[in-house]
């Protein structure tokens, strides 16, 4: 009987177990277990369906012919295939079995894996005397080894073989009925468990809840065997290192490291994902893990940065690899997994140079991970040192003989560079018979690579044959499309079909390369092939709103919802574009509907705190926040929007002790920085915030951001002076650094100089035509300087851009007042408080047009309606009083005149409006009173003569 143990993850993610084989068996035939959880030997095994299971599969088709198996033949036979599996999996592992035999220094000095970041030992370098016969060699013996175990090239020969050898094997077929009943129950079982080509995706796990606590002993082997499939760099190691990292991290929940490793996992595995919202939300949750357990070290950084990768945040990621290095630029052990990010960050930037040096100097830090020298020898090949890259290439095969992507980087750098063409494909059809996973541009390479070699040796048949299958494997290969023009024509390109997954993957690669516009197109040509590709709807709005095409990335993310209605990332996203356009209640009705979907989603929660704080609501948006919070605590974006939420507040103190913590925790937020210097000016004033500053920027001189935040400082106290040269200097280091036009105009505009101010707000429009701020301030500016015609224009510039941008309308209605367009103004007035009925300014605007059309009883309610939304000065107050007496509502004029002088009693216009409602009702004494009153509280007024013949009328001396 076998001994083993198992433990079951069921449907819902929980785990139960261990339990003995002879349980499993019961347990199957009791109907608790389907075959559709998954299954790993306990402990250290990996994780599997239960289906696919060899020891399980008899009883499991037992229960679905209703037939009788013998329990302890089933024990039997189970005992018998794990004996068969661990030799297997011992003889397929060598290179792990070697490893644990031959320790290298790293293994032994640290078998817990301390830290990535601490790994100093020196690793062993290429070799300078590997010859090409031996890689010869070896890629025939390679393909052998291949062609022997799979008797069909085609993936649906290799399926329908094991089906067969599933079916010889198995003693449930020892019946005349009942091997008819069998083999088409395997074969349907197998083809309904097994996916297609098209549709095997990769499903990433995550560390769930357990009662498991392992030894050291069990740590270190877990951790031990997960690092020899990590080091292994194929996709296949990844997904075995994920399962090991996954167990590991149930036993021995604690573990940064093995969340950090797990994480680069996940960013290496997530091109064979359907990368839909249930792996985000796997990722998630592990980002929840890490983000708790270790916020703003080097592993949580680590998480952060494949997170941001995953999602095709360039950008962020680059800036937390930037700022993580800038930490740690003193320290005598380098953080290895960062150095490795930016490598790839300068690499996708195209500086081959720099990143062949860091690639190189995490190569020194950890030289058991070939991903290493694969990036290294790819930044050699793209700077021009070919020799180089095929001596990393053939070490890489030297220690991984099953590198699949190396042999095709070797294949192809024979046939493209040295024209090598025998040689390369060797190398080349090598690779293809390997078993594994690489990405599909690997895959056209390999192809592509074969079809010039055939063609240059005149197999134009096979050149046909390849070029296809490069084309479909990546739509966008020139030279694979002139292949098959040439020798096929156009109507073999038009039939040769290309999956929508090979445009997403396309996008994803312009993108990464910082082409939005070409990437854009990718995406919907991949949603366009197949309209549940949500992603690829996704990634094309994500594109067309960095593109400045607001309305159309909003459509976008429409599709992607309607493809997966389940996809909460596409309703946040679509509400914080929304938010950003200032369509406040299209904003929240998307987050109502994701709240009905996902009511527990800390991201939802967070949406609905920024769509509160952009409305100018922020309590609404603290009671949001603390639920995303509650949720979620670690989570750094959602404490730096709290404490902005508190500055806001003007709750100093409280945003002050958060923002101090999250900067504590995570020194490379900028954006945390950033607040924590405004709140800083706020409550200890703008010389420690400043000494702060400099602070920064001498630890951080890369980071513009905080060079311009200096700036704003100086604006603010009005240094005019040093913002002006602060500003000027930053002018000239950035590229259209529209924000710093922005701020240079705000500056001349304090020292009054409009028409510079004018010339960098026409700068700034012009670094970003899609931005209707730049806009909106020339109309404002070119309205202070009486000039409505020109700020009308672009006002409605603006308009066209955004038409709910706020107060445009307003500034229209001004635009027109002043050009004595009353009826027109009244429009743009009423459009505005239609948009944003919760701004006063446009009842302001309403009621001043009315006084002009001397529509007095109308003018008196618009101000009323806007007393109501704002405390307003008692110069309002005054105004409303004289359109009710001029309408002749005079108790109503006193009346407002009296909550005037309680707002601001010394203010003397008061006086003068209350003399003339004593006046027209006819209460002569007390308007004398009032009239003298405002003649001591304004002895130089303009209108003095006026009020002295109101004083001489009434029978009053002067």
């Amino acid at each position: 009987m076998s001994q083993n143990k198992w433990l079951i993850r069921d449907l819902e993610g929980l785990i139960h177990g261990p339990f003995s084989t002879r349980e499993v068996v019961r347990k199957i035939q009791n109907g608790d277990f389907s075959g559709e959880e998954m299954i790993s030997l306990f402990p250290g095994g990996q994780w599997k369906s239960l289906s696919q299971e060899e020891s399980f599969y008899d009883v499991l088709l037992d229960q679905l012919s209703g037939s009788s198996l013998d329990e302890n033949e089933v024990l039997e036979n189970s005992t018998k295939f794990v004996e068969e599996s661990d030799q297997l999996n011992h003889e397929a592992e060598g290179f792990e079995s070697k490893k644990d035999d031959q320790k290298s220094d790293f293994h032994q000095k640290d078998p817990n894996f301390t830290n990535p970041g601490s790994i100093l030992t020196s690793g062993e370098e290429p070799q300078e005397s590997i010859k090409s016969q031996d890689l010869q060699d070896e890629a025939e013996k390679v393909g052998e080894e291949v062609s022997r175990s799979t008797a069909a090239s085609t993936l649906e020969d290799i399926e329908l073989k094991k089906v067969s050898q599933i079916v010889r094997n198995k003693k449930i077929l020892r019946g005349g009925g009942i091997v008819l009943l069998s083999f088409v129950m395997v074969l349907g079982m197998f083809l309904f468990l097994t996916p297609s080509p098209e549709e095997n995706y990769i499903v990433l796990l995550a560390p769930e809840a357990s009662t498991a606590h392992w030894s050291q002993k069990q740590k270190k082997n877990l951790m031990g065997r997960a690092l020899a499939f990590f080091e292994r760099d194929s996709i296949e190691g990844y997904l075995q290192a994920e399962n090991s990292l996954v167990h590991l991290l149930e036993g021995d929940p604690q573990n940064k490291q093995a969340f950090s490793l797990l994480c680069v996992s996940y960013y290496h595995l997530w091109p064979f994902t359907k990368q839909d919202e249930k792996s985000f939300g796997v990722i998630n949750k592990v980002m929840k893990r890490i983000g708790s357990l270790d916020a703003g070290g080097v592993d949580s950084s680590v998480c952060r940065i494949s997170y941001y990768l995953i999602k095709s945040q360039f950008k962020q990621a680059s800036r937390v690899v930037d700022s993580v290095l800038e930490q740690y630029s003193f320290e005598q052990t380098p953080p290895v997994l960062i150095y490795y990010f930016k490598s790839l960050s300068l690499f996708k930037q195209k500086d081959y140079i720099a990143a062949k040096g860091y690639a190189s100097s995490a190569k020194k830090l950890w030289p058991e991970w070939l991903r290493l020298y694969v990036l290294e020898a790819l930044a050699a090949e793209k700077s021009e040192d070919q020799a180089f890259a095929a001596k990393q290439y053939a070490f890489i095969l030297k220690k991984n003989p099953h590198h699949k992507e190396a042999w095709i980087r070797l294949g192809n750098l024979e046939v493209m560079h040295y024209r090598h063409f025998q040689r390369g494909e060797s190398y080349l059809s090598a690779a293809l018979k390997l078993e594994g996973r690489v990405s599909p541009s690997l895959e056209a390479m390999a192809y592509k690579a074969l079809a010039v070699s055939y063609e240059s040796r005149g197999y134009y048949k096979k050149a046909l044959k390849l070029a296809k299958k490069c084309y479909k494997a990546q739509p966008t290969s020139a030279s694979c499309k002139q292949i098959i023009l040439k020798y096929g024509g156009k109507k073999e390109l038009l039939e040769t079909k290309v999956r929508d997954q090979q445009y997403l993957a396309e996008g994803d690669r312009f993108r990464r390369a910082g082409d939005c516009e070409t990437a854009q197109a990718h995406y919907k040509t991949a949603y366009n092939l197949n309209h549940k590709n949500a992603i690829a709807a996704f990634r094309a709005a994500e594109c067309l709103w960095e593109l400045n095409l607001s309305v159309e990335a909003i459509k976008w993310l429409n599709k992607a919802i309607q493809s997966d209605y389940k996809f909460i990332s596409a309703y946040v996203l679509l509400a914080d574009y929304y938010s950003r356009r200032f369509n406040f209640d299209a904003a929240a009705q998307v987050l109502k509907k994701a709240y009905s979907i996902s009511p527990k989603n800390y991201e939802i929660y967070k949406g609905f705190a920024l769509v509160e704080l952009r409305r100018h609501f922020p309590q609404g948006a603290l009671s949001y926040i603390n639920k995303a919070l509650a949720l979620y605590p670690s989570d750094i974006d959602s404490q730096v929007l709290k404490a902005k939420i508190l500055w806001k507040l003007k709750k100093y103190p409280e945003a002050y002790a958060l923002i101090a913590k999250v900067v504590e925790l995570d020194p490379s937020n900028r954006q945390a920085q950033s607040l924590y210097v405004k709140i800083v000016n706020d409550i200890q004033g703008v010389e420690l915030a400043l000494e702060y500053l400099t602070k920064l920027i001498r630890s951080y001189p890369s980071i513009i951001d905080y060079q311009i935040l200096k700036g704003e400082l100086l604006l603010q106290e009005d240094r005019l002076k040093e913002a002006e040269e602060t500003f000027l200097t930053l002018a000239n280091l950035q590229e259209k650094p529209k924000r710093v036009y922005m701020d240079l105009a705000e500056t001349y505009i304090k020292m009054k100089k409009p028409q510079k101010a004018l010339y960098y707000y026409i700068k700034a429009a012009s670094a970003d035509p899609a931005d209707p701020k730049p806009l909106f301030k020339l109309g404002v500016l070119y309205l202070d300087l009486n000039q409505p015609g020109k700020a009308k224009n672009y006002f409605l510039k603006v308009k066209m851009i955004n038409r709910r941008y706020p107060l445009v309308n307003f500034y229209l209605g001004k635009a027109a007042l002043q050009m004595q367009s009353l009826n027109e103004a009244l429009e743009y007035s009423k459009e505005e408080s239609a948009l944003n009925p919760d701004l006063a300014d446009s009842y302001l605007l309403s009621a001043e047009i009315y006084y002009k059309m001397r529509r007095y009883q109308l003018c008196a309610r618009e101000y009323q309606r806007a007393v109501k939304l704002r405390p307003l000065s008692a110069d309002i107050y005054v105004k409303m009083a004289r359109c009710y007496r001029l309408s002749g509502q005079i108790d109503a004029a006193i009346d407002i005149l009296g909550q005037a002088q309680a707002k601001e009693s010394g203010y003397p216009d008061i006086y003068r409006e209350l003399g003339d409602v004593l006046k027209q009702k006819g209460e002569s004494s007390k308007a004398i009173e009032a009239y003298q009153k405002y003649l001591q509280l304004a002895p130089a007024a303009i209108d003095r003569a006026s009020v002295e013949q109101s004083i001489r009328s009434l029978g009053g001396g002067i």
